[in-house]
């Protein structure tokens, strides 16, 4: 009965637990084994797919309008500056890419305009002016102040951008950074610009139609600054987009400048006349027998002889090429020279032949009746005579006649005398 009854666990049951125990430890372990492998190469796999994702995120793409520096190890070279398409950089922290955008941009400057409030537009409304205050952003009230101490306002736009070339990007990156360094940058020296520009200029000068002459010197100026400066910028263009004086006196501003401008085209008009009547009267060449008979007179004024005589020269070889009315006048007065030295010189022939055929008292006869032939032709032909006799008796003394068909004008010329 013991025998039947031994407890469970006893020594004739473990050798058989133990064989049983050990297949099943076995199989355990192999799975166990199986499993680390297969966790290791799936490990594996996401640990290489990782490293490709790292390095595929270096690939970038740099637009048409764009260069990208790229900073290996924070620092760069031009030959680290990227055009347009696609390109490759280690992921940071190895490499770093900045963009930087090469296309033009607009900075608008309403420093020198005056400040309009809301309440001064509305009550500018309920007045019904014809000239309604505009509000514009970003002014301040500012005036520039021209050469002759006059004032006036102004609102400018500049379009600039960062030169493509890589030195001048990596001097950009260098120098500026970001774009708002950059605009502040730009807006400071388009300032300093404007007011050095406008005070070497009279009032005059600067506005109307001095306006273009202000904006190009403003633009020239710019252009120096950022060149010394040497930051990688430069301007594509100036636009004055409005300049006047202050509200208050710009009717006094307008009507000055009205008056500037008529002058202008008095002057304009009469220089067309004068070139006008020298072709007409000498042909291309008469113009600048005018200019040339000009500097003549300011010689001459001058008491300038050596420039006189080079002006009287260059007239008289001017005048070779002459055309037109001034040829004909020079042709008629070389005729006219001719004929008087050929009858002069008849004449001499002639009374030659008499002096040596005639006796003294005929040619005394002869030439007494010339006189009086040659003062009656004078009397004849003079509108106003006078005769002067000097007389033997005292010293200085002489009769004066004075004779004239027509005592009227005597009369007008004594009126003309007492009137002034």
């Amino acid at each position: 009965m013991a025998d039947e009854h031994k407890p469970h666990g006893s020594h004739e049951h473990g050798p058989h637990a133990a064989s049983e125990a050990e297949p099943a430890f076995d199989a355990a372990g192999q799975s166990l084994a199986n499993a680390l492998r297969t966790s290791f190469r799936i490990l594996t796999l996401v640990i290489l797919v990782l490293i490709v994702l790292f390095l595929c995120r270096g690939f970038f793409k740099v637009e048409s309008d764009q260069k990208a520096v790229i900073l290996r190890l924070g620092r760069t070279d031009a030959g680290l500056v990227k055009d347009m398409g696609m390109h490759y950089a280690w992921p940071y922290p190895i490499d770093e890419v900045v963009r930087v955008w090469v296309r033009p941009k607009t900075l608008e400057l309403n420093t020198f305009w005056s400040k309009v409030t809301e309440e001064a537009k509305k009550e500018a409304i309920e007045k019904d002016k014809k000239e309604k205050p505009e509000i514009v952003l970003g002014a301040e009230d500012g005036l520039m102040l021209t050469g002759d101490l006059n004032v006036l306002q102004a609102r400018w736009q500049l379009t600039y951008r960062v030169q493509p070339d890589p030195d001048s990007v990596i001097r950009y990156f260098n120098s500026v950074g970001d774009e708002k360094n950059e605009e502040r940058l730009v807006r400071s020296i388009l300032q300093s610009a404007v007011v050095t520009q406008t005070a070497a200029l009279p009032v005059d000068k600067a506005y109307g139609k001095g306006q273009t002459a202000l904006q190009e010197r403003v633009k020239h100026r710019v252009n120096e600054l950022l060149t010394d400066l040497n930051v990688g910028l430069r301007v594509d263009s100036l636009n004055l987009i409005v300049i006047r004086p202050p509200m208050d006196v710009k009717p006094s501003f307008d009507a000055v400048r009205q008056a500037v401008d008529d002058a202008d085209a008095a002057k304009a008009r009469a220089e067309a006349d004068r070139k006008r009547v020298l072709i007409e009267a000498a042909g291309p060449i008469g113009p600048a027998i005018g200019d040339t008979i000009q500097d003549w007179w300011d010689a001459r004024m001058a008491a300038k002889q050596d420039a006189v005589a080079a002006a009287e020269n260059k007239i008289r070889d001017l005048f070779k090429d002459a055309k037109g009315k001034c040829q004909t006048m020079l042709a008629d007065a070389r005729s006219y020279a001719a004929g008087i030295e050929a009858e002069t010189r008849g004449d001499h022939d002639r009374v030659r032949s008499l002096v040596e055929s005639n006796s003294a008292a005929d040619i005394k006869a002869f030439m007494e009746h010339a006189r009086v032939d040659a003062i009656q032709s004078v009397l004849e032909n003079a509108y106003e005579k006078y005769l002067y006799s000097s007389s033997t008796r005292g010293k200085g003394a002489h009769l004066e006649l004075w004779l004239n068909r027509r005592p009227e004008i005597i009369r007008e010329q004594i009126k003309v005398e007492e009137h002034r």
